[in-house]
């Protein structure tokens, strides 16, 4: 009821479902015959999904849709990394420079983001992880590009293996890392094995909380930090 609402600035969604349940057909019907139902959102500021698999909310033709999002919080979504918010160009964009630069800005807006994943065993992650995203989940988007957010939350991202150079946004300000993402305080080691905040030149925080036991690298290189918590 609210797709053809114009106005719409906060939309959360908390344990719903699409009511086509494949992951291959979770899309949206862009038009119907009451209007554009993307209408709700052009103006989004803030997207809060938990537990929610919308695929399509997440994909890149929805968030190309949010201009305006400011805030994104994802929650407990299957087949869903952090990893998926890397703005892939398909080979035919590729070769194609007249199409590549057409492309619309990426989340260029956004301020503030926040990952929660619950941890899942190896053998989980082997079958919820589709094949050709196995690779990719185990890297840090490049979000060099969103050139205003300044703060980063990440819960659980247990996946996550690297967090490579110049690939976090300049504006950066605060970043937290917590290896305990469920309400039970559960502790189950991170992947991590590098992190580097290399062209953040404005961090000023940064907070890792729980166990890091394979993290190797911690470059602060550049950066102004003032407050630096390994608890």
């Amino acid at each position: 009821p609210f797709l053809s609402c114009s106005s719409l600035r906060f939309l959360l969604l908390d344990h719903c479902k699409d009511q086509n349940s494949s992951r291959t057909d979770s899309t949206l019907t862009m038009t119907t015959d009451t209007g554009d139902t993307r209408a709700c959102f052009r103006k989004l500021w803030v997207l809060d999904l938990s537990f929610t698999d919308w695929y399509w909310l997440l994909s890149v033709e929805a968030l190309d849709l949010m201009v305006e999002l400011r805030e994104l919080n994802v929650k407990g979504i299957k087949h869903w990394s952090i990893s998926h918010l890397l703005h892939r160009l398909d080979d035919d964009d590729a070769s194609n420079s007249t199409r590549s630069s057409s492309r619309k800005p990426w989340l260029l807006s956004l301020v503030k983001l926040q990952v929660t994943t619950e941890p899942i065993t190896e053998d989980q992650h082997q079958s919820q992880v589709w094949k050709e995203d196995q690779v990719a989940a185990t890297l840090f988007p490049n979000l060099s590009s969103c050139k205003i957010v300044k703060t980063i939350i990440l819960d659980g991202c247990f996946e996550l293996k690297r967090i490579d150079p110049h690939v976090l946004p300049p504006s950066l300000e605060s970043f937290s890392f917590s290896s305990s993402s469920n309400d039970n305080d559960v502790h189950v080691s991170a992947k991590i094995e590098s992190i580097s905040f290399r062209g953040c030149t404005q961090l000023k925080s940064v907070l890792l909380r729980g166990l890091f036991q394979r993290l190797k690298q911690l470059d602060v290189s550049g950066t102004c930090i003032k407050t630096l918590d390994l608890r």
